[in-house]
């Protein structure tokens, strides 16, 4: 989600700073058509994610803190050799044993030839091809490396609106743009190289290549030769070794969850209600219960309620029994009164995200369509052609 919210803010970016190339019609509609096809293709994840979100009060929404204090200083920025150490954050153990947060040498170099030649006339180059795609591909790496930094007013932008605050808590670490520079200072780094190519003396671009492949390839050799020195390992010799039971951080716990009082094990029942061969197998559960009372009561299933959820009594699901939140968030079973038979509780999505589901993989179908057909005419038109080659072939012999 970070991931996709990052590429929109930056291709809106792109949008604005390039507003004559991309808001002529032809671009603009073919932007749109992308942007539909796009969602389209993700509503199978879209619709869940909205559902969730509008409906579900995850511990995520209310999780946060001022993440300014957390970007990186300009020295780890451009630290040269990255060693994979303890601490994720400089302002609390100084230098020392602090994790491998930066650009890596490779981009460094990159980014530094840019500025050379910013400063020996590159504004004379102009008229080459990508002097324009290359220079907003530096600007926008520059932007990153900002956001990067403990400087960029992160606390500032939170707290002039609670929708602002949601979004930079959000976000968590500022050095998650480092992806974007990355991806910026590439496409920067491919441009120079492809300008200096044109010019007479075409060995400044194969010595900048090679300059910028051996700085990368150094610093990932480093940093992996650190990480098997230092770093600890596991042997597990079976999946059960890994153990089932780790929620992280909780942030996708519902709010006020207790996950030291969660039923693990056990489960309950409400008043007049009997369980007996209780059976869970991952997020699916069985058993057959018997409610002896005049009126509804409850079973208390070892699963965290979520959206999705759905009981079924007998004969082949046929009868849905309701669910819903109960204490700690944990999913609860209603057993109407008189009920006797077997329960089956399981995740099996909703009806809204099966849509969802239908129109994604119609899409995905047919984009494969659209790609492979094009393949599929031009072998037949081959192979037509070769035929009628033969026939040419053998009438001239004949």
């Amino acid at each position: 989600v970070l991931s996709l919210e990052f590429a929109a803010f930056f291709t809106l970016f792109l949008c604005i700073i390039l507003w004559k190339r991309f808001f002529r019609k032809s671009t603009f509609l073919t932007l749109v058509k992308a942007a539909l096809l796009a969602v389209g293709l993700g509503l199978w994840y879209l619709i869940p994610f909205l559902d969730y979100s509008l409906h579900m009060d995850m511990q995520v929404f209310h999780a946060g803190h001022p993440i300014q204090v957390l970007g990186l200083y300009i020295m780890q920025l451009f630290w040269v050799f990255p060693w994979n150490g303890l601490s994720p954050y400089m302002y609390a153990t100084g230098m020392q044993n602090v994790r491998a947060y930066g650009m890596g040498l490779g981009l460094a170099a990159v980014f530094v030839t840019f500025l050379y030649l910013l400063a020996h006339g590159w504004t004379k180059r102009r008229e080459d091809r990508d002097w324009q795609k290359t220079t907003v591909a530096a600007g926008t790496g520059m932007l990153a490396m900002l956001m990067c930094l403990h400087i960029f007013p992160w606390d500032a932008i939170s707290e002039t609106a609670a929708a602002a605050e949601k979004v930079v808590y959000s976000i968590q670490f500022p050095y998650r743009f480092l992806v974007i520079v990355t991806i910026a200072l590439t496409y920067l780094g491919c441009g120079i190289f492809a300008m200096l190519r044109r010019e007479k003396n075409r060995k400044r671009g194969n010595i900048f290549a090679v300059t910028a492949l051996l700085g990368t390839l150094l610093c990932g050799l480093f940093f992996l030769n650190d990480e098997l020195i230092n770093r600890g390992w596991s042997d597990l010799q079976e999946a059960a070794s890994m153990g089932a039971l780790a929620i992280g951080n909780g942030e996708y716990l519902l709010e006020g969850t207790e996950t030291e009082s969660l039923p693990y094990t056990q489960i309950s029942a409400g008043d007049g209600v009997t369980v007996r061969d209780y059976e869970r197998q991952d997020g699916q559960v069985r058993f057959y219960c018997i409610n002896e009372g005049d009126k509804e009561s409850y079973v208390q299933c070892n699963l965290l309620y979520y959206l999705g959820y759905h009981a079924w009594g007998p004969k082949a699901r046929a009868q849905e029994l309701e669910t819903f939140c109960g204490e700690n968030n944990v999913l609860y079973v209603i057993i109407p009164a008189g009920y006797g038979g077997p329960v089956e509780v399981a995740f099996t999505g909703e009806t809204l995200w099966k849509i969802g589901d239908m129109v994604s993989l119609v899409l995905w179908a047919a984009l494969a369509v659209y790609c492979i057909y094009p393949i599929c005419r031009r072998r037949e038109e081959f192979g037509r052609n070769r035929k009628e080659e033969r026939k040419v072939k053998g009438v001239e012999a004949g």
